[in-house]
């Protein structure tokens, strides 16, 4: 029997799909004129607004959601943000005079970047419009268990959830433009879940009208590798997910957010086309193990340090690692070589 043969169409078609989600062409890739086109070009991750000018920039496509999710004590959160305040990445949290102290954090006017918080709307929570003051964005978290004292499980804290008076999308829809209007347009809007029935979420999203949609494939409970908590696969969340979007016409971006150990993994998600990715995996990889001295009859024991004080100092050297890291990707893909470019102070 012989197999059909795609027509022309098709076949050009699934070429250029590859060309772009890969990498470009050898003939782009080493004619001179076009990579010194890549060399000079700016490549930070924008985010924009559905509707508006507004949008949310990252001086590289890469967030924390450490700040939210983890134990930190209130020292330990200030020695973590500081130490990433020279990267500009995206970050999730409350304001810096609520639970999560830190130190001057540099405006868009500085010559250095600045990190975008992201400020978290809980579960069925009041809508508190000075919590967003500062804020890049508006993160609704649509997960909890309302009714539940004590988690049943590892898992259960993320069970997907909605607010208890939300019933159809057009509801929810209504909220977010409530809350969309409370902050002026000034702050994208966006919905973290952690995905159950993929398609139908990420469309019920998309059809609710927010600007973004992070995806809690995993999430980081603490900077250690065994903190992770695993909620759904990558590959097929991302998938269709992006399938979802495009599907329903929208302009949606996605975050992911996922137990990405290494620059390479981190980097083909960026090329499917997500907007940015967490760094929380490949930070509790990266983090040292210190030996410390023990009081009693054992000379010592291997543990993970509690973040305080230096306890944070490896933070710089592995962000600005990975971003290194990245962008030799991106020079080998043929895209812009100074992406995720930043510098340490």
């Amino acid at each position: 029997m012989q197999n059909k043969k795609p027509s022309g169409d098709s076949a050009a078609k699934k070429v250029t799909v590859q060309s772009n989600r890969r990498c470009e062409p050898l003939i782009t890739r080493i004619d001179p004129m076009t990579r010194d086109k890549q060399e000079s070009t700016d490549s930070k991750c924008v985010i924009p607004a559905i509707g508006n000018d507004f949008a949310m920039t990252f001086q590289a496509p890469l967030f924390t959601r450490l700040l939210f999710d983890s134990t930190l004590t209130p020292v330990a959160r200030m020695q973590f943000t500081t130490a990433m305040n020279p990267f500009g990445l995206g970050w999730i949290g409350p304001r810096a005079n609520e639970s999560t102290p830190t130190t001057h954090v540099p405006s868009d006017s500085d010559n250095e970047p600045s990190p975008k918080r992201i400020a978290p709307l809980q579960f069925d929570e009041p809508i508190d419009v000075e919590a967003f003051e500062g804020a890049a964005a508006v993160e609704f978290q649509l997960y909890g268990l309302p009714f539940r004292s004590l988690p049943s499980s590892r898992r259960a804290k993320w069970t997907p959830s909605l607010p208890i008076e939300i019933f159809e999308f057009e509801q929810l829809a209504k909220k977010v433009e409530c809350v969309r209007t409370l902050t002026r347009g000034r702050c994208l809007l966006g919905a973290a879940i952690s995905p159950g029935s993929i398609y139908d979420d990420v469309r019920y999203m998309a059809d609710s009208g927010f600007d973004y949609l992070c995806l809690l494939v995993d999430v980081q409970c603490d900077l250690s590798p065994t903190g992770s908590r695993q909620l759904a696969t990558i590959q097929n969340t991302v998938e269709l997910a992006l399938d979802a979007i495009n599907n329903a016409g929208s302009k949606m971006k996605i975050l992911l957010s996922a137990n990405l150990r290494n620059a390479d993994e981190i980097f083909r998600y960026l090329q499917m086309g997500v907007a940015a990715v967490s760094i929380d995996g490949y930070l509790a990889s990266e983090k040292p193990i210190e030996t410390a001295q023990a009081k009693d009859s054992y000379s010592s024991i291997l543990s993970y340090s509690p973040p305080a004080g230096s306890a944070f100092a490896w933070v710089g050297q592995a962000v600005s690692g990975l971003v290194i890291e990245l962008s030799d990707c991106a020079i080998y893909a043929g895209q812009p070589s100074e992406l995720l470019r930043t510098q340490m102070t």
